[in-house]
């Protein structure tokens, strides 16, 4: 039973991961998955932590903390493509036949905050980007020295313990909570 349930809710991760994909099927499947008797509460919650982010404007959430958006202009050029949470293109799935037949309209909430951070954890965060992950070590080295570069040269930081080099990494919290109809 442990096991058939686990490969359920593997199931119902990799079918939120192709939300950005095919919204009409995915939301098709997890009304599947619902029926199955997997998820008794008819509950989704759907969260994403990004830096420094904002649902507003992207331009004015940089201006927050003008570090992270460079450290984010520097390493962004390197998606070719790949899905970003920042496009909201995942929110069409709120639109499709499928989901309004079977969810409720969903509940968005966010909140910001901070992290404790330091230059060598701004340039872990960043290396952990798939797409900065998948370069050449020569191309990664040179993406990581300019992120300490940019920490380095930045004036605005908000310190935590300037002696320690730990600052305010500025986050945000995304969640939407999705009800399944009764």
């Amino acid at each position: 039973m442990i096991s058939s349930n686990l490969d359920r809710l593997s199931t119902g991760a990799r079918i939120i991961m192709r939300l950005r994909q095919n919204f009409r099927a995915s939301s098709n499947q997890l009304e599947a998955l619902y029926s199955s008797g997997i998820w008794k509460t008819g509950v989704i919650c759907l969260g994403v932590n990004e830096e420094n982010f904002t649902d507003d404007s992207l331009s004015s959430s940089r201006d927050r903390a003008e570090w992270v958006g460079k450290i984010r202009d520097l390493v962004e050029v390197h998606e070719k493509g790949a899905p970003q949470f920042r496009h909201m293109r995942w929110k069409k799935t709120f639109d499709t036949e499928a989901y309004q037949r079977f969810f409720e309209p969903p509940k968005e909430e966010s909140w910001s905050y901070h992290i404790t951070g330091s230059k060598e954890s701004a340039v872990d965060r960043a290396s952990s980007k798939s797409y900065i992950a998948v370069l050449p070590d020569n191309e990664k080295k040179e993406v990581q020295d300019k992120i300490r570069k940019i920490v380095d040269e930045d004036t605005s930081k908000v310190w935590i313990n300037e002696s320690e080099g730990t600052f305010e990494y500025p986050y945000k919290s995304y969640v939407v909570v999705c009800h399944k109809k009764a």
